[in-house]
């Protein structure tokens, strides 16, 4: 196993420990899938979109618990591990947002074996809980030097990585939401000094995303 991996299992299971011995007692409960921009790199876990999205449905009297299972650095390969220990009837997850798929660009993942992993995680998820609503967000290679490494001048990469998520979703039977970081990526008023992972400010325009595109399959 490589170091990586290791590292990448602590941390998945620090999320557990801090996710379901926090988390107050709800009807339901929405569980994120991402890598770190949804896990809220270089914020607060308070600041970051999953959790002010909590705060939205709070204000509006929606009884859902977030449960942010995302991990720094995690590609399509890696939902599964995020995934299996929160498949448990007493978390309540009614609703599982997939947002997995901005690393595999940069790690350069062949846009097939990333329909595969999303297929995986989907299949999971409805062989668990056939009534769980599953969501899977479109994904576009935003990052200039991800850009040039992976979809170079005369290369079709980058339009067949986004047209996987728009397969997975009509081959699957899921909701596709659109690319979440639309408005956000790219202006560094809404992101941190590195100008890839958003300020506070950049995942409250995220969140108020997700509300407004969510809460139409709410029951």
């Amino acid at each position: 196993m490589s170091q990586f991996n290791i590292e990448l299992l602590f941390v998945v299971y620090f999320v557990l420990l801090t996710n379901i011995l926090d988390k107050k007692s709800a009807e339901s409960s929405m569980l994120f899938l991402g890598a770190s921009i949804t896990s809220g790199h270089g914020l607060p876990q308070s600041e970051a979109f999953p959790m002010q999205l909590e705060n939205l449905f709070e204000k509006n009297k929606i009884d859902i618990n977030i449960i942010n299972a995302a991990v720094a650095g995690a590609g399509t390969q890696h939902g599964l591990g995020q995934i299996k220990p929160f498949l448990k009837k007493e978390n309540n997850i009614n609703y599982i947002i997939i947002c997995l798929g901005l690393s595999d660009a940069v790690y350069k993942n062949p846009p097939e074996q990333i329909k595969n992993n999303l297929i995986e995680i989907i299949g999971t998820v409805s062989k668990f809980d056939s009534s769980i609503k599953i969501f899977l967000t479109q994904s576009k290679i935003f990052q200039r030097h991800v850009m040039a490494h992976v979809a170079p001048e005369g290369s079709n990469y980058e339009i067949e990585y986004e047209k996987v998520f728009k397969d997975v979703a009509e081959s699957e039977g899921v909701i596709l939401l659109p690319f979440f970081l639309e408005g956000v990526a790219g202006d560094a008023v809404m992101n941190q000094a590195d100008q890839l992972h958003p300020n506070k400010e950049g995942a409250c325009v995220i969140a108020r995303f997700f509300y407004n595109n969510l809460i139409k399959h709410i029951n």
